[in-house]
């Protein structure tokens, strides 16, 4: 099945009358089949399609719609359901009235850290239509930092956390990239939490990290983050703060907590298992 862009969305498509491609319909049983197997709808008249947000599978929450289309002249009741490498992860009823269609919406929890088989299937009495089944979730999934405190300069709006002037994404073979956070390296990218310039006139290049619920968001582009056991960085805690509780996300996983002194190593795992 071939995914499309469409309006912002990725739209993925099965069931269809074109006789180039078809959705998989599967009898009602535990097998599986390979996602490149197809066979005609004609027998069960239900097809369906699934689109998505574009952001889905890099760590972001979204909703899943998807579109049922009863092609018979009895109605249809079934579910709906978003498995994540074989495993029902979310499901809703559906009911469509004959030569109807009908959309529903699920709520899917962003892919954690790791590919995943994402598979969308209606299913019903005699009825198993495979919307659409392909492997997601990319090497590169955002990690946030979340402070537990924050410094608020007199004056100013802004809610300051650490500065920043370099941080480094490691395993125990070495050093797998290393960012100079003051510029825009080439393969890092802040999402959320970071601000501009050198506030305290520093010699060097510095960037603030703080404010946001969601903490400094960063994305790692090109770095197998599975490789990665340790995110360590260079700078120091904003002015009054002694300490400073860190928690490390990756996708929607919460990784490791840590709390920081103003000496002593800034670091972080990036592994469960650290």
């Amino acid at each position: 099945m071939t995914p499309t862009l469409v309006g912002g969305c990725l739209r993925l498509e099965g069931g269809s009358n074109d006789s180039s491609e078809t959705a998989t319909t599967r009898p009602e049983s535990n097998a599986t089949v390979d996602d490149r197997t197809t066979t005609s709808t004609t027998a069960t008249g239900v097809v369906a399609s699934a689109a998505m947000n574009e952001e889905f599978g890099t760590g972001t929450p979204g909703e899943l719609a998807v579109t049922v289309a009863n092609n018979t002249t009895t109605g249809f009741e079934g579910e709906v359901l978003v498995l994540f490498d074989r495993e029902v992860q979310s499901a809703r009823s559906v009911e469509v009235a004959a030569d109807d269609e009908r959309t529903v919406a699920l709520s899917v929890d962003a892919l954690d850290v790791g590919e995943r088989t994402v598979s969308v299937e209606v299913r019903g009495p005699d009825v198993r239509v495979v919307a659409f089944e392909r492997t997601m979730g990319a090497q590169a999934s955002p990690v946030a930092l979340e402070w537990g405190t924050e410094y608020n300069e007199p004056g100013s709006t802004r809610s300051r956390s650490y500065i920043c002037s370099a941080l480094s994404v490691e395993s125990p073979d070495g050093t797998l990239a290393r960012y100079d956070v003051g510029t825009f390296p080439e393969g890092l990218r802040f999402l959320a939490g970071t601000y501009d310039g050198n506030p305290e006139n520093r010699e060097g290049v510095d960037r603030w990290f703080g404010g946001g619920d969601s903490g400094t968001v960063m994305m790692f582009d090109g770095v197998d983050l599975r490789a990665a056991t340790t995110l360590r960085l260079s700078g120091r805690l904003a002015d009054t703060l002694e300490s400073l509780p860190v928690t490390c996300r990756m996708g929607s996983v919460e990784v490791a907590e840590r709390t920081w002194g103003r000496d002593g190593e800034h670091a972080i795992p990036l592994t469960l298992q650290e």
